[in-house]
């Protein structure tokens, strides 16, 4: 008896099975028997995310400088343009603001 199928994106998912995970590389959905569903969903979740807490990848190390640098910068463009903003309606309008 088989328990894991694997469905494409669009089909229907028989009667009683759930979703697993998606196989993104080859647009396919994995599914189990409802209850059996959630502990493979599970288990491979915790597998993947001990995997990729014990061997960081350096392009993952990469992205996440990359992100924090464009946030920063983007955190600090902003606020100099929303002050250069007010300034300039301040002085359009006076000090009444």
């Amino acid at each position: 008896m088989k328990l894991r199928k694997e469905v494409t994106e669009f089909e229907p998912i028989p009667k009683g099975y759930g979703l697993a995970y998606h196989q993104f590389y080859c647009a396919k959905m994995v599914i189990y028997p409802i209850p059996l569903n959630l502990i493979v969903r599970i288990g491979r979740e915790i597998h993947l995310r001990l995997i990729r807490g014990l061997f960081k990848s350096k392009m993952e190390e990469l992205l996440k400088k990359s992100y924090q640098k464009g946030y920063k910068e983007g955190k600090t463009d902003g606020f100099f343009k929303f002050r250069f903003e007010i300034e300039n309606i301040k002085n359009h309008y006076g000090s009444v603001i």
